[in-house]
């Protein structure tokens, strides 16, 4: 579902800019299905369990994506630069982005194990 961005709350608005965190292959195919997921999830967690527990998951989720983001588009780069030097000695393989969401295991969004790996190596 898209979700235009006058529809959303603050905390949401944040949410989506920091999933941009992600490289940009990842955050343009995921970034969508991530908001939806971080929506219903504290949307429901405030219905069934008060404000608070919705607050706690939303700087959770906040946090949580920024770090991941960073790393994954940390290790692309690291990537990039190790596919280069392979690929000069004749290795390397090609490989595209993956990446997902998962529910959330207690009281948290968990963005599962985005790689990156560089769709330039040979």
């Amino acid at each position: 579902m898209n979700r235009s961005a006058h529809d959303l709350t603050p905390v949401a608005r944040c949410f989506a800019l920091l999933s941009r965190a992600f490289p940009r292959p990842i955050s343009e195919r995921y970034g969508g299905e991530m908001l939806d997921a971080f929506v219903r999830e504290r949307d429901l967690l405030g219905l069934t369990e008060g404000r608070w527990p919705a607050f706690r998951f939303s700087l959770s989720a906040c946090f949580n994506v920024a770090k991941e983001g960073l790393k994954a588009r940390g290790s692309g780069r690291r990537r990039k630069q190790v596919s280069r030097s392979e690929s000069a000695s004749g290795g390397g393989e090609s490989k595209l982005p993956v990446g997902g969401v998962v529910g959330r295991p207690s009281n948290g969004l968990l963005i599962s194990s985005v790689t990156y790996v560089s769709p330039f190596a040979d």
